[in-house]
């Protein structure tokens, strides 16, 4: 179990996203994929069944890890008692294994979302990249495209998955042309090449060199909400992605992006990540589970699992980086704008914001305690001295105060019943 925590009650807390490593087999050759570096393994069907199981609330399933999903030789078979289940299927390829026997196939398991990933629509770029053909890729693309419309059938919507390195920081507008010439429909989504160490410690050698600096990030993800916007590229709104990273928190493609705001990780309030070999953790970017993870799906109590996982969350609001979670955008992001609350002073009262930022994650609400900390500031103390002060009150150490009332005084901030004093 997670050595991070002590070990917490056990709660019902349900598990609606859940994404599933199939297998960490590949044969395309990308040099900052950290697959090549784990044991190449699959997971068996059998284990897969209980697992699935275990999980009576799912509602979405992504069957992918580090592997190509695609040659697992039951996939498609994963995928179709999921569906059975009604339980929404989506998946991320290579897009190598687009045969006509393999089209039926991913027709007939109800798969609703595919990305394909892609770096650069440059034919000899994307063969250096990733070891493979992009021409084979495209007609493979086409194939399945043209099989579905033959049908009448809607699903799989196809999209790319782009992940951002140095030399290809411009690629995008390109990648763009080649999703439309194509007739795709799944949507262009961008990821930035990962920082988090468990990535950067199995890339090939230079890889290091095509990570991006913050400067450079915020630019790419510039240009991808204005290319996005331009092209009506955001897609059809299905994929495990929207979900997890909020890409579709604005309401849908045609409305004008705003800026997003990260209250919580959506993988810790709703999901679960699972390897081939069974072990549960936080999500897809924690690979150390024999450290961080919160146990083995189909041997521990599931309860005492998520309960592992909400702990995690609850440090997260708070502003808290978990030692899994250094390098994660989402959680650096929420514990800079936790840090900053908490040395400000506030007053109740104010008008709300005409636009505020798209928020993504949940925070647990309780209303006797925000009337509570609605009279406690005055415009006098700090937002931690207020919360110290109430942690004492209430019986509670320092650490549980804040992880419980800091979220929420963010929520009143952000709903404008606090405001910052002048």
């Amino acid at each position: 179990m997670n050595a991070e925590t002590s070990t917490p009650a056990a709660r019902r807390t349900s598990v609606k996203l859940l994404q599933v490593e199939p297998t960490t087999r590949c044969n395309f050759t990308c040099g900052f994929c950290c697959g090549r570096a784990m044991d190449q393994s699959d997971m068996s069907f059998e284990a897969f069944k209980e697992m699935l199981a275990s999980f009576p609330d799912l509602e979405h399933l992504e069957l992918h890890g580090e592997g190509e999903p695609m040659l697992h030789p039951r996939i498609f078979d994963m995928a179709r008692i999921a569906r059975d289940r009604g339980i929404k299927v989506t998946s991320i390829t290579n897009g190598s294994h687009f045969a006509p026997g393999r089209i039926e196939a991913i027709l007939d398991s109800g798969i609703e979302h595919l990305f394909v990933s892609i770096e650069s629509a440059i034919e000899e770029e994307f063969e250096d990249i990733r070891g493979g053909k992009l021409s084979k890729v495209c007609e493979g693309i086409t194939a399945i495209l043209a099989a579905r419309d033959a049908r009448g059938a809607k699903h799989p919507a196809l999209g790319f998955s782009v992940t951002v390195l140095k030399r290809t920081i411009d690629a995008l507008p390109k990648i763009v042309e080649l999703y439309k010439s194509l007739g795709m429909d799944g949507g262009v989504s961008l990821h930035m090449l990962n920082t988090m160490s468990s990535y950067t410690s199995s890339y090939t050698r230079g890889m290091e060199t095509q990570l991006l600096g913050k400067l450079d990030q915020a630019l790419a993800w510039t240009r991808y909400v204005r290319i996005v916007e331009r092209e009506a590229v955001a897609g059809s709104g299905v994929h495990f992605s929207d979900q997890i990273f909020g890409q579709m928190a604005d309401g849908g493609p045609t409305q004008k992006r705003r800026a997003k705001e990260y209250r919580s990780c959506s993988w810790l309030d709703h999901g679960l990540y699972v390897n081939r070999h069974g072990r549960a953790s936080g999500c897809a970017r924690i690979k150390n589970t024999e450290v961080f993870g919160f146990g083995t799906v189909n041997d521990d109590d599931i309860e005492v699992i998520v309960a592992y996982r909400d702990r995690m969350a609850e440090q997260v609001r708070a502003g808290e980086i978990p030692k899994a979670c250094e390098g994660c955008f989402i959680a650096e992001s929420i514990a800079v704008r936790m840090a900053n609350l908490l040395e400000r002073r506030l007053v109740p009262g104010g008008d709300a914001d005409p636009s505020p930022p798209v928020v993504i994650g949940d925070v647990p609400r309780d209303a006797l305690t925000e009337r509570s900390l609605l009279t406690a500031f005055d415009g006098q103390r700090s937002v931690r001295e207020v919360i110290e002060q109430m942690s004492a009150t209430s019986d509670m150490d320092a650490v549980e105060g804040r992880r419980r009332l800091l979220p929420l005084v963010g929520e009143l901030v952000r709903e404008s019943a606090l405001v910052f004093a002048r």
